[in-house]
């Protein structure tokens, strides 16, 4: 395609555990207009946590100043993450730490597979559509998000106004 800008994981793929290895393709072409891309700022002292959840869009993640630790889980996990099952916090677990849980209210959520990361400054993390994570500030941070692809995010009937 002409034009277009290509973003891979590759030749490293991203590692899940020692049996699941994925790799990611993403195309991004100049024809996206600023009315497609939702800009996100994202400040906080160490400790600023958002809660385990998953975003409907793709997520790219720029992380300005200080440092973030963050978990993701693979959406075919979701079963075991105990979402939401009604209400406008669908997008969110009912486990808010994966570190700090009730084991015995959530016993599917022991053993599910993950990976973590440090995102420093300076650094930036794809976060594909429905891709559950955890993420807090490991010092005072400041990073920016960049979402976008809500044509792939909603069914046609869910695209709010």
């Amino acid at each position: 395609m002409a034009g277009a800008y290509t973003l891979t994981s590759t030749p490293s793929p991203i590692t899940l555990t020692p049996t699941l290895a994925l790799t990611y393709t993403l195309t991004l072409t100049p024809t996206l207009t600023p009315n497609q891309v939702a800009i996100n700022a994202w400040l906080g002292p160490r400790g600023t946590a958002s809660p385990l959840h998953f975003d409907r869009v793709h997520n790219l993640l720029a992380q300005v100043v200080g440092s973030k630790y963050i978990r993701l889980y693979a959406p075919l996990h979701s079963e075991r993450l105990y979402p939401h099952l009604d209400g406008p916090h669908m997008n969110s677990s009912q486990i808010v730490d994966p570190e700090d849980y009730d084991h015995a209210r959530f016993p599917r959520f022991a053993g599910t597979p993950y990976v973590d990361l440090v995102l420093s400054a300076g650094e930036m993390l794809y976060i594909p559509p429905r891709w559950w994570h955890f993420v807090e500030s490991r010092e005072t941070s400041f990073s920016v998000s960049f979402w976008w692809g809500r044509e792939y995010a909603f069914g046609p009937e869910e695209i709010p106004p």
